[in-house]
C-alpha cells in the first residue's frame, strides 16, 4: 500500500471549514479537480456521490464517504475501475489550531494490484513527483475557496 499526507492551515473555524467540505456538491468551487458533484443516496454516516473529475484514473468518478464524524473526519472511498491502483481510501481530518484556525489533514492510501510491476506503477502515481504535489495545489486552491467566503 502507498500512503501520502499533505496537510494545510485555513483561516476559519473547524466547523466552518468541515462544512464547506461535507456539502459534496461543493467540491467543483473548492477546486478546479472536480468538474461537478451530485449527491446520489445517503444516510446517517454514509453518502455516495458522483464526483464527475478532471483527472481520470486519480479521481474516479463514484465516492462513497464510509464515515462522517461530524466537525472532526470524512473518510472516503474511491471506485477505481482500473489499473495498477485497486483501491483509493483516505480521511480528511480537521484539526483546531489557535486564532480560530484549521489544520487540514488529508490522508491518501493506495492499494495496488498485478504485484510487483503494479506496485512500480503506482509508486510513480504516488511519488513524490506527481501525487503530493497535485494533492499540494488542491489544498491551496481549497483554502483560497473558504477563506474567501
Amino acid at each position: 500500500m502507498q500512503t501520502i499526507q499533505q496537510s494545510i492551515i485555513i483561516n476559519k473555524p473547524r466547523q466552518e471549514v468541515f462544512n464547506m467540505i461535507a456539502d459534496f456538491e461543493n467540491w467543483p468551487k473548492l477546486s478546479s479537480n472536480f468538474s461537478n458533484a451530485k449527491v446520489l443516496m445517503s444516510n446517517q454516516n454514509r453518502h455516495v456521490a458522483i464526483v464527475n473529475s478532471n483527472h481520470g484514473i486519480l479521481n474516479p468518478p463514484l465516492v462513497t464517504i464510509r464515515e462522517f464524524i461530524d466537525g472532526k473526519q470524512i473518510k472516503f472511498t474511491h471506485i477505481v475501475p482500473s489499473f495498477p491502483i485497486q483501491k483509493h481510501y483516505g480521511d480528511w481530518n480537521f484539526q483546531t489550531e489557535k486564532k480560530g484556525r484549521t489544520k487540514l489533514v488529508i490522508t491518501h492510501n493506495f492499494q495496488c494490484h498485478l504485484g510487483i510491476i503494479g506496485k512500480i506503477i503506482a509508486s510513480f502515481i504516488v511519488s513524490p513527483f506527481f501525487m503530493k504535489p497535485h494533492t499540494r495545489l488542491m489544498l491551496e486552491q481549497m483554502k483560497r475557496v473558504i477563506e474567501s467566503f
